[in-house]
């Protein structure tokens, strides 16, 4: 990973590969935090994420 960048070119890169991805439904979002919270408290590391 280039440490050199700009956080101007890091967030357009960012912003690239974002326009990449397939929109999802907000269910689907759901769905990903939930996996989230609950493989990263098997890590000992929660998230604490609020709907």
């Amino acid at each position: 990973m280039n440490y050199n960048i700009s956080f101007q070119d890091m967030s357009r890169l960012g912003m690239e590969q974002l326009s990449m991805q397939p929109p999802i439904t907000l269910e689907q979002a759901r769905k990903q935090a939930l996996w989230i919270k609950q493989t990263s408290s098997r890590a000992g590391c929660a998230l604490p994420l609020r709907f």
